[in-house]
């Protein structure tokens, strides 16, 4: 399971860290960030890795809201989905492995409409 912790849930920020990073797969995940389209495109950051543990976020745009004003759920998934990738290619690293979603199920809280939005496993 992820949890999303926007700028409306004010999460104390501490506990959005792997309990042992890996500085090396971060600077290899910083790489992917810029060689991905799609992340590129969404906002989506790798903040910190470890194993079986992955920390992204989206800085909240106006590109990011629907038509009342919130993040659209497309969104979020995508950041859910991107760092569950990473969260497995942190598990088998320095191993590469193919990881692809089959299923992806997202229950949305609250609505957020500013700040940044923050994935992690939990």
């Amino acid at each position: 399971m992820l949890k999303a912790h926007g700028h409306n849930a004010k999460p104390a920020m501490r506990e959005l860290m792997c309990e042992a990073g890996n500085d090396e797969l971060l600077r290899t995940m910083k790489a992917i960030e810029e060689l991905s389209p799609y992340w590129t495109l969404i906002g989506i950051r790798v903040e910190d890795v470890g194993r079986d543990c992955a920390i992204g976020l989206v800085e909240v745009d106006r590109k990011h809201l629907q038509v009342l004003g919130t993040v659209h759920g497309g969104v979020h998934a995508a950041l859910v989905d991107a760092m569950a990738w990473v969260a497995i290619i942190s598990h088998y690293y320095p191993r590469y492995v193919i990881a692809v979603t089959t299923d992806l199920t997202v229950k949305y809280l609250k609505p957020i409409n500013e700040g940044v939005l923050r994935q992690k496993p939990g």
